[in-house]
């Protein structure tokens, strides 16, 4: 068990840094990015973090629904 939360943390930090120079860069990994930077741009109340939260909720309720609580647990600890 203490070995899945820190294989979780290790690759939540990295896969963060990872996102953040790719987005200062004016880069972009596809998928949540692209949505997010779009509809930023519409809404300019709106930044890319609260964009990636709003689909986040919503993919993570699904995991748990479809596979299994500590599915979804240790999917929101990744990310």
């Amino acid at each position: 068990m203490p070995e899945n939360i820190t294989a979780c943390i290790a690759g939540g930090v990295l896969c963060g840094i990872g996102a953040g120079i790719t987005l200062l860069s004016k880069g972009s990994g596809g998928g949540e990015e692209i949505l997010g930077l779009l509809l930023m741009q519409k809404y300019k109340s709106m930044s890319v973090g609260k964009i990636f939260n709003i689909i986040n909720v919503f993919v993570f309720t699904t995991c748990m629904y479809i596979y299994d609580i500590s599915a979804g647990v240790y999917s929101i600890f990744l990310q």
